[in-house]
């Protein structure tokens, strides 16, 4: 008993081994046709399992070579062998046989037709079955071409579960498989394929070309052109492009390096990652978060449900997020920011920004411009910036320290705190305090609010003075000219010069 055991054991090991062996190739061409190349202008080529490899290399003459492949797979789904292990397995378990291996081409030309024919300047390499093999308990086989044409040829090629690959093609090329990659390599001309469940690989080719997939990813290296590519659920990962590019996925993430000209794209569900690009760029993600580095031209970036990071970036520049932090850095140019629930951060930014956040805050380091910014509920940091400087928000604080410019800020929730400021000033706040060192007045100074203002002016200057409060502390000051109370100063310091105006309903504290 133990010895069948033993026995039964191996034989099992020795069927395991053999079920991933199951597949037998035919290395050698099963069939091989030669055609002068002066008499070749099209090629259409179908098989249904297995894979096409064309090349646009032949000088002479087109090859078109024929290779197959032999399935072990019966209608059952059991795995077959022959010989003695076969005759055993078929006894006792009522496994299949088959005939042995060097009967394969006799079997295969009892269930399938090639057909290689040219007619009209069209090559034809066709592999049709006779009837359906797996119902007759036959063999499986899968057909392969590997074809050899000159490079200025149109082709149709079509593969029901296989690989296309082509490489050195010049003319309009249709590539369609439903089960296998698509792989174009060094081709020009009108270029579209399909694949329903394979990926996509194209490279240093150029012109029309239009690709897509429904369960694969996209690699694009190295071409020009107006190029389309679209994946149902995967990513996309473009390389060194050049012209005008439209690329979509649904499921999928996008990565875009080293791009010129115009890039429109679109992920339903995937974050995007582009740099190094130059004139164009419309990108759109539904839920993921974006990041542009090192580009340049018109940019137009938007996420529903992201975060945007925006680094070393110079042009016009569009970026929108509905749920997300913004950060932007080293960014020159006309700069339009927009969140509905998130921060914004902004450093080392220059010429035109406009920053918006709905719910969230907003900070500004380094900077300098026409800038604007705009918080509905959140607090507004400013910190080491020039020029013209408006800041607004319903629901927080000012603050603001180094600045050189024209500062116009408003809150109506939120006291203001400004330190070290060197030019013209006008704050509003409906509840809040007023804090304000200048350091130097440029043409104004105009406060206005609801609580208490402290104010440090720079000594030695003239100033008109008009200043209306519920008390106003006690003004030590030289050469003043004017009218001067506890609610109310109106006259000039010196011989007169910028605008000092205070409104508030609460107390005022001048120092100079």
């Amino acid at each position: 008993m133990k010895k069948r055991i033993l026995l039964l054991t191996c034989i099992l090991l020795y069927v395991n081994y053999l079920s991933a062996q199951s597949d037998v190739k035919i290395n050698e061409p099963f069939l091989s046709r030669n055609f002068p190349v002066s008499s070749i202008n099209e090629l259409e080529v179908n098989t249904s399992y297995g894979n096409i490899t064309v090349t646009g290399d032949a000088v002479s003459e087109a090859i078109v070579e024929v290779f197959i492949t032999k399935s072990s797979i019966t209608n059952n789904g059991v795995t077959v062998f022959d010989g003695l292990l076969g005759k055993f397995l078929k006894r006792f378990w009522g496994v299949k046989t088959v005939k042995s291996n060097d009967d394969i081409n006799q079997s295969f030309d009892e269930n399938y037709i090639v057909t290689i024919e040219l007619k009209d300047g069209k090559l034809f390499a066709i592999s049709e079955q006779k009837k359906d093999v797996l119902e007759q308990n036959q063999q499986y086989y899968s057909v392969s071409f590997k074809i050899s044409v000159p490079q200025y040829i149109n082709s149709n090629l079509n593969t029901t579960n296989g690989y296309i690959k082509i490489a050195n093609l010049s003319g309009k090329q249709e590539l369609k498989s439903n089960y296998g990659s698509l792989k174009i390599e060094e081709s020009s001309g009108n270029i579209s394929g399909k694949t329903s469940n394979g990926s996509i690989n194209i490279s240093y080719s150029k012109d029309n070309i239009d690709l897509s997939t429904k369960y694969g990813n996209i690699k694009a290296n190295s071409c020009q052109g107006d190029i389309t590519l679209k994946s149902s659920n995967g990513s996309l990962k473009l390389n060194d492009l050049d012209g005008k590019i439209n690329i979509s996925t649904g499921y999928g993430s996008i990565s875009v390096d080293n791009v010129s000209g115009s890039i429109i794209g679109k992920s339903s569900n995937g974050g995007i990652k582009v740099s190094n690009t130059k004139e164009e760029i419309d990108l759109t993600t539904s839920y993921g978060n974006i990041s542009a580095i090192d580009c340049s031209g018109k940019i137009t970036l938007n996420t529903n449900n992201g975060s945007l990071k925006l680094n070393f970036l110079n042009g016009t520049i569009n970026a929108n997020s509905g749920y997300g932090g913004v950060s932007v850095d080293n960014v020159s140019g006309n700069i339009t920011v927009k969140t509905t629930n998130g921060n914004i951060k902004v450093t080392d930014t220059k010429n035109n920004i406009n920053l918006t956040t709905g719910y969230g805050s907003i900070s500004a380091k380094y900077c300098s411009g026409k800038i604007m910014l705009q918080s509905k509920t959140g607090g507004i940091s400013l910190d080491n910036i020039s020029g013209n400087i408006e800041a607004s928000t319903n629901y927080g604080a000012i603050t603001a320290f180094d600045i050189n410019g024209t500062l116009l800020l408003t809150t109506s929730n939120g006291g203001i705190k400004l330190d070290a400021i060197s030019g013209s000033v006008e704050a509003k706040t409906s509840f809040g305090n007023i804090n304000l060192t200048m350091d130097k007045v440029n043409d104004y100074v105009k406060l206005t609010n609801r609580g208490s203002v402290n104010i440090t002016l720079p000594q030695d200057k003239g100033y008109n003075m008009n200043v209306k409060a519920e008390q106003i502390e006690p003004l030590k000051v030289n050469n003043f000219s004017g009218t001067m109370n506890s609610k109310n100063i109106d006259g000039i310091i010196d011989n007169g010069g910028p605008e000092i105006e205070i409104k508030t309903s609460g107390r005022v504290n001048m120092t100079f």
